[in-house]
Order: structure tokens, then C-alpha cells, then sequence
């Protein structure tokens, strides 16, 4: 019977050293994959915005205005009923 070699200190650091690397690109691929998605629901997003703003009745000027302000749907009516001459409704 052969005899059995005894796995030294050296060998167990280099054997965790390759399974790190290994998870590590494991991990690097994963990573990869949800930035993707990621970007391609951040585009789908933004093309729905922009569809949403073409078809809107709001002018560039009071999207904007509301976005910056964080105003609510009702208080964003108020002031563009007002810039328009017209009383808000209660």
C-alpha cells in the first residue's frame, strides 16, 4: 500500500485561495447579470416616462415645476389653473 502524503499548510492556503477566486468570479458574473437588468429596467422606465409626458396635457414647464417641487397631483392643478386664468377647483 502506498503511503499517504499528509496535506500541508501550504497546500490547504493554496486550495482556499483557488475556491475564493472561483466564487469571486462566480460572484463577478452574478454581478454582471443584475446590472444589466437593472440598466434595462431603468430604460424601460425611462421610455415609459417619455411616453407618458408625449401624450400628457402638462407643458414641459409644469412637469418640470413638479417634479423639482414634489407637489401633489391636486396642488400641481391649483397652480396650473391659476396660470392659465382659470379659478382652481375646491
Amino acid at each position: 500500500m502506498a503511503e499517504r502524503k499528509p496535506i500541508t499548510i501550504d497546500d490547504k492556503i493554496l486550495k482556499a485561495q483557488d475556491e475564493v477566486v472561483k466564487a469571486k468570479e462566480k460572484y463577478d458574473a452574478k454581478v454582471a447579470i443584475l446590472e444589466e437588468l437593472m440598466a434595462k429596467k431603468k430604460a424601460m422606465q425611462n421610455e415609459e416616462l417619455l411616453k407618458l409626458f408625449a401624450n400628457s396635457n402638462r407643458s414641459y414647464d409644469e412637469i418640470v415645476e413638479f417634479l423639482r417641487s414634489g407637489m401633489t397631483e391636486e396642488q400641481l392643478e391649483k397652480v396650473t389653473q391659476k396660470r392659465r386664468g382659470r379659478n382652481p377647483k375646491k
